[in-house]
């Protein structure tokens, strides 16, 4: 998930440019582990979702404004081998967001597997 801003140039064409987030909290709804504590200069964050539910929950906070994103997401687990297990695959269905932070969130990839790739970007 990577934060963008966006602005209109002087053509009249929407520029998407990345932006830096000062003072980022993020931590998974439902459990007590804090994934980013006040940390400074963050432009995107690697999260994962739950193999086990299909519905994935954050809290971030940026300053003092409290945002929760909520990911809906379909999990397809492939076998590799029997020395290896298996790997959970994702397809993000749908999110909501309670909207306090961000003006949108666009979808770049609903396809989630094992290679690290932006999948989201959150506009300011």
């Amino acid at each position: 998930m990577t934060f963008y801003s966006d602005s209109v140039n002087t053509d009249g064409n929407r520029v998407e440019y990345t932006h830096a987030i000062d003072s980022l909290w993020l931590k998974g709804v439902g459990n007590d582990s804090i994934i980013y504590e006040n940390e400074k200069n963050i432009q995107s964050v690697n999260l994962t979702l739950k193999n086990n539910d299909t519905i994935t929950q954050y809290a971030l906070t940026i300053n003092t404004i409290q945002d929760t994103i909520t990911i809906y997401h379909q999990n397809n687990d492939i076998f590799v081998s029997l020395e290896c297990g298996c790997y959970t695959y994702y397809t993000i269905d749908s999110l909501t967001e309670t909207a306090h932070l961000f003006d949108s969130i666009d979808y770049v990839n609903r396809e989630i597997g094992r290679k690290t790739t932006e999948n989201l970007r959150i506009f300011w």
